[in-house]
């Protein structure tokens, strides 16, 4: 037996911040393309009941496809690599390495070429 839903469209249109008439609009054209199989059951005072959904010919048939396309194949390659590119640990050391080389002060030989730096590094060191 397929899963069924009811649900109001009233309340449905509410949760969706949509009109309630827009909804039925949206409704009609999922079922005409079949993705929904959608009725309200007339109740005994005459008036419809709260719409009951199901699923369509065509949201099946994606369905069908997609649980057929992945039972028996499994990934050739497994999701987690077992061999690391690098040790954690000498990754913090290059990263280590990398800071202490940005707090050093440029090399007297770079200074010479650029007087204006020269200039401005002393100022700091009063």
């Amino acid at each position: 037996m397929l899963a069924e839903v009811t649900l109001a469209q009233t309340t449905l249109a509410r949760k969706l911040g949509l009109s309630r008439q827009w909804v039925g609009i949206l409704l009609g054209r999922l079922q005409d393309a079949g993705w929904l199989d959608c009725y309200s059951p007339i109740l005994a005072d005459g008036m419809r009941g709260s719409t009951i959904f199901r699923v369509g010919r065509q949201l099946k048939r994606v369905l069908l496809m997609l649980t057929k396309g992945r039972a028996g194949k499994t990934p050739n390659k497994s999701a987690a690599n077992k061999r690391w590119q690098f040790s954690p640990l000498k990754r913090e050391k290059e990263q280590q390495k990398i800071l202490e080389h940005e707090q050093q002060p440029p090399k007297k030989e770079i200074l010479a070429k650029i007087p204006l730096l020269k200039t401005w590094l002393e100022r700091g060191k009063c």
